[in-house]
């Protein structure tokens, strides 16, 4: 785990209309501009909360600046975050479980930070198309080129990009699949089903059952924060291993959700499937478990 120590500020009028970098440079005395500028591009600079990887930003009286600081881990790490698609100005890696898809307050080292270092590119050239919670593994996709980014971001809106997900669920889903329809409301990191939250529609079928647990194919018609965990939940089930929205007992390190495929057409001859094997810990699950 890396070592981890922030500074916070709230900016005040002296610093107030000047860019981030610079602002940077003249609040942290021991550290070269440099370096000011290298803890921006790596994600550890947040403003009211929120990333900025802009040098040029500039800043405004009482922003609250925080800078986070954590020590990458070595270049051998890299090698181990598979490449699963690379064309049409696209990224896509097989991400692994714990792994987070960008960087966060607690972990810099993140998919998209491997990319970066990997392409010898800034994380504010790479644009995530979808996002998977830090235990989920799979299919996590990255946009390199801004032409291509801004058509991702139209078929997001559209709703035309189609994710497919595997899990692990605890109880026994019907063969036949169903629809889950309930509205999300998104608070402090955590979802929750509310008829005040915004739509959220998920459809799932049955691949397999065993004892009390089943293997079942989702497809996410939204994007909601937590949407697949809080609506199974929901549903009366909940995936195992989950700690945030499961139950006990938690027989897995992790939530056992994986995102299998993503498939968009980005025109009428260029269509895109990406694919995930399933990983180590799902098959190891059904070999294993005998009910509970």
């Amino acid at each position: 785990m890396a070592e981890k120590k922030s500074f916070k500020k709230n900016i005040d009028a002296n610093l107030a209309g000047e860019r981030l970098d610079k602002v940077l440079s003249a609040l942290l005395e021991n550290i070269s501009r440099r370096e000011c500028r290298r803890l921006i591009e790596q994600g550890s600079v947040y403003i009211n909360q929120k990333r900025c990887l802009k040098l040029s930003k500039t800043v405004t009286k009482g922003d609250c600046l925080e800078i986070v600081f954590s020590k990458m881990k070595s270049e051998k790490s890299f090698v181990n975050l598979k490449i699963i698609f690379d064309d049409f100005g696209l990224i896509a890696v097989d991400k692994p479980a714990f792994l987070p898809s960008v960087p966060t307050k607690s972990q810099i080292y993140s998919a998209q930070s491997i990319i970066a270092k990997l392409k010898s590119i800034g994380l504010k050239d790479i644009h995530p198309v979808n996002r998977l919670d830090t235990p989920v593994s799979g299919v996590l996709l990255f946009a390199l080129d801004k032409e291509y980014a801004k058509t991702v971001e139209k078929l997001k809106a559209q709703e035309s990009i189609e994710k497919i997900y595997f899990a692990w669920v605890w109880g026994i889903t019907p063969q036949n699949g169903e629809k889950i329809d309930f509205p999300i409301l998104t608070k402090s990191h955590s979802s929750f089903i509310d008829q005040k939250g915004k739509k959220a529609l998920t459809f799932y079928r049955t691949i397999k059952n065993l004892y009390n647990s089943s293997l079942i194919e989702i497809r996410p018609l939204t994007g909601r924060m937590h949407q697949i965990r809080v609506h199974l939940k929901e549903a009366g089930f909940p995936i195992i291993g989950d700690r945030k929205y499961g139950k006990e007992p938690f027989i897995s390190k992790r939530p056992l959700l994986h995102c299998k495929r993503i498939s968009f057409s980005l025109s009428e001859d260029k269509m895109v499937t990406i694919e995930s094997d399933l990983p180590e810990d799902f098959l190891m699950f059904e070999k294993n478990f005998n009910g509970y």
